[in-house]
């Protein structure tokens, strides 16, 4: 018998619960269907719906009974969603450019019309914003402003937006260059909270704006994807064994996938490179020294809610990607 249960209803036992699994027993569904209702809810309201991670539903007490999971595991700003058979595209550390095109942005784009993914994810920093940086210019190098960059990112999100067409979900994860955008404006016109275009996710309407994004929560393919957590050239090794979770981050530009496995299981750490030129002028504060820095990104496959290995495509010419060692020309 199938059970029919309203939005209304789901709410109301979502802010009791707060948990998948509390509520899947309280409301008699599956866990499958509860993931799926709260992602359908959360893209019809535009907003979250932060979750405790649920502790065996002992004694059956509400989540919401017990303060310190609260602080935990709840977060306003975290979104969820359930990819049970399918691909995930997630790219990070665009740091578009006027006037440049990079070979991994066209790979991206021709990567999205091939798999038709449920799901892509900019993962951070799809800009530079080098002008409101506080760190100031270096040189007397022409640096972009920030319409000349927005304008740069819309259509390189455009180009995304239309290979993905209408029905792939687009969230994009906070970075901490696009904190440039608001930290500025927060710090010299305050008073002009609330209008139209000073809040960053104004200018990029498809992509719903999180801290992360959790795909197939308390279940074998957990996974969690956000620009940046732990640091270093071992970051996501210590990511996946600190989270016991499949991780995925940005941030640092490399693009690798490490392994780590205890008793509970595999779990995959994934950097997801940049799809910026590690040679461009976005990068001129290197000084030209080497950097373990690669242009691509990420390929999720999801069979049966389990995440097989995942996949890199990288630059390896200009104009060329290899992807499942293919190469492909874009």
């Amino acid at each position: 018998m199938i059970i029919k249960v309203n939005d209304a209803d789901f709410l109301a036992a979502w802010g009791q619960y707060a948990s998948p699994t509390a509520i899947a027993k309280h409301l008699n569904l599956d866990i499958r269907t509860v993931h799926l209702r709260r992602a359908s809810l959360e893209k019809k309201l535009g907003r979250a719906l932060p979750s405790i991670k649920h502790q065996g539903d002992k004694g059956n007490r509400s989540a919401v009974d017990n303060p310190a999971l609260q602080s935990l595991y709840q977060s306003p700003t975290r979104l969820h969603d359930t990819v049970t058979d399918g691909t995930v595209v997630i790219f990070s550390d665009a740091h578009y450019w006027p006037g440049i095109v990079s070979t991994a942005h066209r790979g991206v784009v021709r990567l999205i019309e091939e798999l038709k993914p449920k799901l892509i994810i900019a993962n951070g920093d799809i800009f530079d914003m080098a002008s409101p940086s506080h760190w100031g210019r270096r040189d007397f190098s022409a640096v972009p402003n920030v319409r000349q960059e927005l304008e740069a990112c819309q259509e390189r999100l455009a180009e995304i937006e239309k290979a993905a067409g209408k029905r792939c979900r687009l969230v994009r994860t906070i970075g901490n260059h696009c904190i440039r955008f608001t930290k500025k404006l927060v710090t010299t016109v305050a008073e002009f909270e609330g209008v139209r275009g000073f809040a960053l996710k104004d200018h990029f309407p498809r992509w719903q704006e999180c801290w992360s994004i959790h795909l197939n929560p308390d279940t074998a393919g957990w996974t969690e994807i956000k620009h940046r957590w732990k640091g270093g050239v071992h970051s996501s090794f210590n990511n996946a064994k600190e989270s016991s979770v499949h991780y995925c981050t940005g941030h640092d530009h490399a693009l690798r996938v490490q392994e780590f496995t205890n008793r509970r299981g595999t779990f995959y750490g994934v950097n997801s490179g940049t799809l910026a030129d590690p040679d461009g002028p976005q990068f001129s504060y290197s000084e030209d020294s080497p950097a373990n820095h690669r242009s691509g990104f990420a390929v999720l496959t999801y069979h049966k809610g389990e995440l097989l290995r995942p996949a890199l495509c990288r630059v390896i010419a200009e104009g060329v990607v290899d992807f499942e060692r293919r190469a492909i020309q874009v």
